[in-house]
């Protein structure tokens, strides 16, 4: 179904790469949005953490509740125990059910990463309870080109103990860096070969602001992309993302016809409060979805309520309540040169949270930057010493150089960026 359904409070229109985390948010929500068994999440940092363990103040926990209609009531049905390393990478979670009043275990995901923190391999197991034991099920492996931008993706599947090949990702890029599309392909034995499936090609405007992407299906038959579906972006005089339409191609008109529409509401502090999802055609039969987010003092998300529409009683159910617990920030990867100035955060960083430094004067103006790898400026600001400070804008996925100045004091620190 056509709506938002991940972490919406972390989407801020960025150009690029940023789109992915957008579509791919997007794509998540056409396929989870009606579930009702949504994966809680107990991230750690260099330790796992159990779900009866008391979180220090390294530790960021989220849990994700499912709404029972009969009942009125919130249920916790799913986890997932995460383990990192001290770069701040996620290598494993686990994922369980609650069956019978018992975590059962289901999934493994494991990870590795190469010297520029890219992630370079994904592999999954499934419990078995008949061998008592994980057995492998997929693996993905991940390639990227010479300024680490992802090109590539291979999906395979384990099959009579043996790794086979399954699917294939490839994106490509514009000069200016800005994604141009992403191709998919299926591994056909016959052939020994990859033959396209379907691919999605980005537009944006002159100032490098996504503005459509248009969803293509590949025909054998015609030996040609076919238009398939398309999302149009619609941003405010600041900039913000405010809506986005989803239309459809129609071969007898020969041209699009508009299926729904996303809103998205902000609040004073440019954060997304809530969406809602409109109906653009009689002939469309999905679930209209909406969210409502909440966020605490400093600005951390709070709660993020999922609902369905429900047309026969004319209003909007909850579906799913995701809780957000947050701790202080994760101290970051620290570089081992002498300095003056020592920051806590996250890394990987998400765009909006909250850096606190110690050793910084009071009421002493610092300024802080954020560059690529290749010199290039992406942010710029000032804040005071006593005070925390947020690096946020359109700053594409990808590893930077964050530089704070203050005085005689300079600080560099090499941050891996989500989307």
């Amino acid at each position: 179904m056509d709506a938002m359904n991940a972490l919406i409070s972390f989407i801020k229109p960025r150009k690029g790469l940023a789109g992915l985390a957008f579509i791919f948010l997007l794509f998540l929500a056409e396929n989870t949005a009606s579930q009702n068994s949504i994966l809680t999440v107990y991230p750690g940092f260099d330790r796992e953490v159990d779900l009866n363990s008391i979180a220090s103040s390294n530790f960021l926990k989220d849990s994700t509740y499912v709404f029972k209609k009969n009942s009125g009531t919130w249920i916790l049905n799913s986890r997932a125990v995460f383990n990192y390393d001290v770069q701040g990478n996620e290598i494993s979670l686990i994922e369980s059910g609650l069956v019978d009043d018992l975590w059962i275990a289901k999934k493994k995901i494991e990870k590795a990463y190469d010297s520029a923190q890219n992630l370079t391999y994904q592999r999954t197991s499934e419990w078995s309870n008949e061998q008592l034991d994980w057995l492998f099920s997929e693996r993905k492996d991940f390639e990227y080109n010479t300024v680490d931008i992802l090109e590539r993706e291979i999906n395979w599947v384990r099959i009579e103990d043996l790794w086979k090949k399954n699917q294939k990702v490839e994106y490509s890029y514009f000069e200016s860096y800005l994604l141009e599309s992403i191709s998919e392909f299926d591994w056909e034995e016959e052939i020994e070969g990859w033959v396209p499936t379907e691919r999605t090609l980005f537009e944006y405007s002159a100032d490098e602001v996504l503005n459509r992407e248009v969803l293509q299906v590949w025909v054998d038959s015609l030996d040609s992309w076919l238009n398939f579906t398309a999302r149009d972006y619609s941003y405010d005089e600041n900039n913000q993302l405010i809506s986005t339409t989803r239309s459809s191609w129609s071969p007898a008109e020969q041209g699009w016809v508009n299926i729904s529409m996303i809103s998205l509401f902000y609040n004073d502090k440019g954060q997304i409060q809530s969406t809602r999802q409109i109906d653009l055609s009689p002939s469309n039969d999905d679930n209209l979805v909406s969210q409502d987010v909440s966020y605490d003092d400093q600005g951390n998300p709070g709660e993020t309520i999922t609902s369905n529409w429900n047309p026969e009683e004319g209003e909007w159910e909850s579906i799913t309540k995701r809780v957000h617990f947050w701790s202080e920030n994760i101290t970051g990867n620290l570089d081992s040169r002498s300095t003056n100035i020592d920051c806590a955060f996250m890394n990987p960083y998400i765009l909006g949270l909250t850096w606190n430094c110690s050793s910084l004067k009071d009421n002493v103006l610092y300024s802080v930057e954020v560059r690529d790898l290749m010199g290039r400026k992406f942010f710029q600001d000032q804040f005071l010493g006593n005070r925390a400070f947020r690096i946020d804008g359109a700053i594409p996925p990808g590893v930077y150089l964050v530089i704070i100045r203050g005085g005689i004091d300079v600080y560099t620190e090499k941050v891996i960026i989500k989307g």
